[in-house]
């Protein structure tokens, strides 16, 4: 009803889902994640905050990804494919495919962990 195609929505659905449960299970955080969100005529805005251990100390559980020192690098690392802080895990979805086609639908998108920060848009 916003005015969103089928697949936008779909998209915008999966990015939330996405984001809410790796901060559940990638934070550690003793208090829970802040979910917030506005919907209106084509436009949504969410966010999902917490203050668990960062992305850099999730990754570098993983020997594969001890080199990681940069909440940056780590972010990057993060948002490709198969990339897991589960040593006996192959990797999960990842955020790439979701964020990647938000993006292109003229979205913006911001990560940040620690002093961190990566932005994608939907210009380049």
């Amino acid at each position: 009803s916003a005015g969103f195609t089928e697949d936008t929505a779909l998209n915008l659905q999966s990015a939330l889902h996405e984001m809410a449960t790796n901060a559940v299970i990638h934070s550690r955080a003793s208090v829970p994640a802040l979910v917030g969100y506005a919907v209106r005529d084509k436009s949504a805005m969410f966010s999902v905050v917490d203050v668990g251990q960062g992305i850099v100390s999730s990754l570098t559980s993983n020997p594969k990804y001890a080199h990681l020192t940069q909440p940056v690098e780590a972010i990057q690392k993060a948002l490709q494919t198969g990339v897991t802080c589960r040593v006996d895990d192959s990797g999960g979805f990842g955020f790439s495919t979701i964020f990647k086609a938000l993006a292109e639908a003229w979205g913006q998108l911001r990560f940040r962990s620690g002093n961190g920060c990566i932005t994608m848009d939907g210009i380049d």
